[in-house]
């Protein structure tokens, strides 16, 4: 008596997915343009109420004598699993382009947990018809302003050939760029750039500032905007903050499912 077993299979999980037509996973991004209440309904202000104001769509420092910083949460916060990777962008100018290094600035707040996370804090300048800018991170930053922390490795400083010989003038917004990427437990880096806001190319790069022994907050990113005095007035629009998608758990069940698939019978007919 002939007896047929069954004969063992492998099928690609490739071929699985393909025939179930599964779609790629795309990054979130969502762009605040601070027109009508969109600032109201989205930022809490932390640090110097007062001086951040929204006239005509466009969020700016009140003017100030003193050297002053406005720090806004930004409400929303999103899934622990996309603090690994995200990104921050916003266009920003000056009425008076400063002429050094001081307060004048612009910046984020990221990883926030108890009103603490990591500043980064970007700075731009034009003297006699030459441009330079500068990038620094630090740890331990509150959001009601009272401290900035302490400083994450070096001060990234951009001269004129790095930044392609571009003029900063007060006439022009900047896109100021931040790139977040956390490995857990083992670092988390912060890459800065500015960015032609007409066509997003890059001005110049500052290249990636890390810290080896992080502090991972929560998912919550703030804005800061400081002023140097002299009634200098800072001009920002065009918040976009991207993260990565995460899958749902529905996504996840039906990844397995398509590990167990990876290996099926099938009886050959005689």
């Amino acid at each position: 008596m002939k007896i047929n077993l069954p004969r063992l299979a492998f099928v690609p999980i490739a071929v699985v997915t393909s025939a179930l037509s599964l779609t790629p996973l795309k990054a979130i991004t969502t762009t605040i343009d601070f027109s009508g209440t969109q600032y109201a309904d989205n930022f809490t202000e932390t640090s110097n109420p007062t001086n951040m104001t929204v006239n005509n769509g466009i969020l700016e420092t009140t003017t100030s004598t003193g050297s002053l910083s406005g720090i806004a949460v930004y409400n929303p916060s999103f899934t622990a699993q996309n603090t690994d990777s995200f990104s921050l962008k916003l266009d920003a100018k000056f009425d008076v382009m400063p002429s050094s290094f001081g307060g004048t600035s612009v910046g984020f707040i990221t990883n926030i947990t108890g009103g603490v996370g990591y500043l980064a804090v970007f700075r731009l300048n034009t003297t006699g018809g030459v441009s330079t800018a500068d990038f620094r991170i630090f740890k331990g930053a509150k959001t009601d302003g009272t401290s900035v922390g302490a400083q994450v490795g070096s001060t990234v400083t951009l001269n004129s050939a790095s930044l392609n010989s571009a003029i900063f003038n007060s006439t022009t917004f900047y896109t100021i760029s931040l790139n977040v990427n956390a490995v857990a437990g083992t670092s988390i880096g912060f890459t800065g750039s500015i960015l032609d806001s007409s066509n997003s190319s890059i001005i110049g790069a500052f290249g990636t500032i890390s810290d080896s022994t992080p502090t991972f907050g929560g998912t919550s990113v703030a804005l800061r905007l400081g002023t140097g005095g002299n009634n200098v007035m800072t001009s920002v629009d065009n918040l976009v903050l991207t993260t990565s998608a995460v899958p749902e758990p529905s996504t996840y069940a039906l990844l397995g499912g398509l590990g167990a698939l990876g290996f099926v019978l099938s009886r050959r007919r005689r």
